[in-house]
């Protein structure tokens, strides 16, 4: 069942109120396109949802804190909408949380370099688009898991950019 909040105004009429911390716009992104996509989809409607404002906050701030990447919080957003689950707690039954521990994409980066020396030659001779095979190479060893940002940053680092 849909729980919104809602508060009196000064003018007395009901308003709904703001329960996320975030960026207004990326909560207004998330409403617009994936939970009315949601509703859409789903038979019952928005009184179907089982997604409150609080959950959606949590949710957001996960995605905030980069614990879990875009594609991954649209996954978590379904199985909340659908069953009413703690944010969190969906995340991590499904082992959808960003690896951002430095030692572990690291150690996924020099395997990937490791196994890939010819690659690596070429990168570092000037084919500069090689990046993204290394990229998805080092996603696909932290099985998708990476923070994109933290696996490009140490790749940099590591190939000397």
């Amino acid at each position: 069942m849909c729980s919104w909040p809602r508060r009196r105004s000064p003018s007395g009429t009901r308003r709904r109120s703001r329960p996320f911390g975030g960026s207004a716009k990326t909560v207004a992104n998330w409403v617009i396109n994936e939970i009315l996509r949601l509703v859409k989809d789903s038979r019952e409607g928005i009184a179907g949802s089982r997604l409150t404002p609080a959950k959606l906050a949590a949710l957001l701030d996960l995605l905030e804190a980069r614990k879990v990447s875009g594609a991954g919080a649209k996954q978590i957003l379904e199985e909340v909408h659908r069953s009413g689950a703690e944010p969190a707690e969906v995340m991590a039954a499904k082992g959808l949380e960003q690896v951002s521990d430095t030692g572990a994409v690291d150690a996924a980066v020099e395997k990937v370099l490791a196994a890939n020396a010819d690659q690596v030659a070429k990168y570092q001779g000037g084919k500069k688009n090689l990046l993204g095979f290394f990229m998805g190479q080092v996603m696909k060893e932290l099985k998708g898991q990476g923070d994109p940002k933290v696996v490009t940053d140490a790749l940099r680092a590591r190939l000397g950019d």
